[in-house]
């Protein structure tokens, strides 16, 4: 009981709060972050801030935030599918015309 309480808090908290905790369990610097992913700066405190508008797009926050989890040991698969869902973005199927 007591794990399946711990994966509701961990999922209740925002994701950017898990994910600068990770962070800071792992000792790691956002710089740190930014070497390890190849995002820019201004985008991780974008990310950790919850400043969403901040980021390119949808997609681009979604792939971002998946990356970061990964490099400080969540599961950045789970945490793109989170923030895809809170977001809202979902995938477009777009009809090619036939020739």
């Amino acid at each position: 009981m007591a794990e399946m309480d711990q994966t509701f808090d961990s999922q209740s908290r925002p994701i950017g709060d898990r994910l600068r905790q990770a962070r800071d369990d792992k000792g790691l610097s956002l710089e740190d972050v930014a070497t390890r992913t190849r995002i820019p700066l201004r985008h991780l405190h974008a990310i950790e801030e919850e400043r969403w508008d901040a980021l390119p797009s949808i997609t681009y926050s979604v792939g971002f935030a998946r990356a970061y989890g990964n490099a400080v040991g969540l599961d950045g698969a789970a945490i793109g599918r989170e923030l895809r869902d809170q977001l809202g973005g979902t995938r477009v199927s777009v009809a090619v015309p036939e020739f």
